[in-house]
């Protein structure tokens, strides 16, 4: 009997290592998933590949990764949904996925904006091993992270500064009766104007206007009908009802051109035009950093469990100079560590060392000729004395009773007085 009650702990005793050593198994493959591909990353872009915001994501995010494995080599991608979208498309954009990287295995799949998440999650377990990592870059909809989709899921959730821009823009410009806030009508440009409105709301009672569907020569006309009391949201517009692809700059210019108003932005793709005043603005570069960050952490040997769910990287307040000035706002109304571009470049801001140097030297050029002044001064004031003391003392001689005369080493004379001229005859 004792021997076999040996023989069945022994029994247990295997079973529970079996199941620990299954389970440590499991654990070991769910939070390696990555090591085995990490040279390997594939980036899905929503939009078109001329759109800066997405370029600017995925270059600080290559950079970041580069920063600690240089040799990891990039897919990228781009989805196009701006122009193009629906499930036919999605089936198709897969299909061409599943071909044009067949046999290659990616450690991680990197997406930017919403639409590209959700694809991603949704064809997860027919394009890539089902333990694969997806991150998210800008996305606007905190639901687009779905652990049902895909559980190995993070990202960065991209929030609008407006409760802090439009605060400030109140304060800058106390006269403003009303807000017109900018955006198109893809979902994108509808959320993010929606989160503007919402904003605006919570802070003010004054009316706000919305851009309806339109071109951009339209929306151009339709800016027009509004005076300088009122203040331009510039949220987001990249295509029109056209679907004409806007660069954000020259958008960004043509709107501050015709704006009365102050044109304040929450998105950096529109701080490159002097002619917007700025805003607490969201950077793509920033972004695309932050999750750089969470890969670095994974290609390191984390788990996918410890990282966080998401994270909101730091906002900067930019401001343009001729834009103040154009509207009369002071820098003092400026947030601490604001940058301000387009700043007067003059010999003085290009050169700060050199005119330090410059003056310096000014300063000590300037004392030296004081202290000669006050020398020359001196001098002649004891050249004045000396010269004083000296008639005097040849008047005294010359009205002397007594016979007086000098003479050098030689026996020349150099001085008689008039008693010695007479006694003597000189």
């Amino acid at each position: 009997m004792t021997v076999i009650r040996r023989f069945k702990s022994l029994l247990v005793l295997k079973a529970c290592l079996s199941l620990a050593g299954a389970m440590a198994y499991a654990d070991a493959q769910h939070a390696t998933a990555y090591s085995h591909g990490h040279n390997h990353i594939l980036i899905i872009n929503s939009y078109h590949s001329g759109f800066s915001w997405t370029r600017i994501q995925d270059d600080a995010f290559v950079d970041e990764v580069r920063s600690q494995f240089p040799d990891t080599q990039f897919f990228i991608e781009f989805m196009d949904v701006k122009r193009i979208n629906g499930t036919a498309f999605q089936n198709s954009f897969a299909q061409m996925l599943a071909q044009k990287y067949k046999g290659i295995d990616f450690g991680l799949i990197m997406t930017t904006d919403d639409v590209a998440l959700q694809f991603a999650q949704s064809y997860a377990t027919k394009l890539w091993d089902e333990h694969t990592p997806i991150l998210a870059s800008g996305i606007n909809h905190s639901p687009s992270i779905d652990p049902n989709l895909h559980p190995g899921t993070s990202g960065i959730i991209e929030s609008q500064g407006g409760t802090e821009t439009i605060s400030l823009a109140l304060r800058q410009n106390p006269e403003t009766n009303q807000f017109v806030v900018i955006a198109d009508t893809t979902e994108v440009g509808m959320e993010i104007g929606r989160q503007i409105e919402e904003q605006a709301r919570s802070i003010s009672m004054l009316p706000i206007v919305r851009t309806p569907a339109c071109t951009k020569d339209e929306l151009l006309q339709f800016i027009d009908q509004f005076d300088s009391r009122t203040t331009f949201l510039l949220a987001l517009y990249v295509v029109d009802k056209e679907v004409s692809f806007i660069d954000p700059k020259i958008l960004a210019d043509e709107i501050s051109a015709r704006a009365k108003g102050p044109v304040y932005i929450f998105n950096d793709i529109y701080s490159e035009s002097p002619g917007v005043v700025g805003g607490h603005l969201n950077s793509g570069t920033e972004q695309g950093r932050a999750a750089g960050k969470i890969a670095l952490r994974l290609m390191n040997g984390e788990r996918f469990e410890d990282l966080p769910e998401r994270t909101n990287p730091a906002k900067n307040w930019i401001f343009s100079h001729p834009a103040l000035r154009r509207f009369g706002i002071p820098a003092s109304t400026l947030p601490e560590g604001s940058i301000v571009n387009w700043k007067p470049n003059n010999f003085i801001t290009r050169n700060p060392l050199l005119t330090a140097l410059l003056l310096l030297g000014l300063s000590a050029q300037t004392l030296l000729i004081v202290y000669l002044l006050l020398n020359i001064i001196k001098r002649q004031a004891v050249t004045k004395d000396l010269s004083k003391s000296e008639a005097q003392l040849r008047l005294l001689i010359d009205h002397s009773p007594l016979a007086i005369s000098i003479s050098d080493d030689t026996g020349k004379m150099v001085m008689m007085n008039r008693k010695s001229t007479l006694l003597l005859g000189y």
